[in-house]
């Protein structure tokens, strides 16, 4: 009878623990097992520099792990308002997958973002340079969540492409969202 009162109790405790603490998959501080060691790292965005560029502001980011043995993602651009996802195992190789979303500037209502994943020491694309959302709101980290999806035999993700225009109230036009897949060998 005793051991099964202990059996109970930790199963209890257990599911206590398992409930009470989610991973953080959206932010600028995200957590994941990045290079499929087994084990959670955490991912945190800084703004390492800025320098100036003709008439551009060139900001350069570094995502850095709490395993020092995962090299930092650099990035470079002009954009703001940055934010790490999680996007889980997309390519079958048991390592969590990073998106990074980026807002152009806050007068002009473009989000973009692009999907990376860690390979022999190097941050690869999976997806390179998408148009995910227009208007002036912050897409939500759930909305953010949803963009990439891996599929059995492939990874989807929704895009506005790069072909579109704006009219001289600054709103977007031609605008055509697509789904886009990459198969899965």
């Amino acid at each position: 009878m005793q051991l099964r009162n202990i059996f109970l109790l930790s199963i209890v405790l257990s599911l206590i623990v398992s409930c009470g603490k989610e991973k953080k998959t959206v932010g600028g501080k995200i957590e994941g097992d990045f290079n499929g060691d087994g084990e959670t790292e955490i991912a945190t965005l800084s703004n390492v520099s800025a320098k100036k560029l003709d008439d551009v502001i060139l900001l350069k980011y570094s995502v850095e792990f709490s395993d020092l043995a995962i090299k930092p993602l650099e990035l470079e651009n002009v954009y703001r308002k940055l934010k790490l996802i999680n996007e889980g195992d997309l390519n079958g190789d048991n390592a969590d997958d990073i998106s990074i979303s980026y807002e152009i500037d806050p007068s002009v209502p473009i989000a973009r973002m692009e999907t990376r994943s860690l390979s022999n020491d190097k941050w690869n694309y999976i997806i390179q340079d998408m148009t995910v959302h227009f208007g002036f709101d912050t897409l939500s980290s759930k909305e953010l969540q949803d963009i990439v999806k891996r599929n059995d035999k492939s990874i989807e993700y929704y895009t506005y492409g790069n072909s579109f225009q704006f009219d001289n109230n600054f709103k977007p036009k031609n605008l055509k969202k697509t789904t886009e897949k990459i198969s899965l060998k």
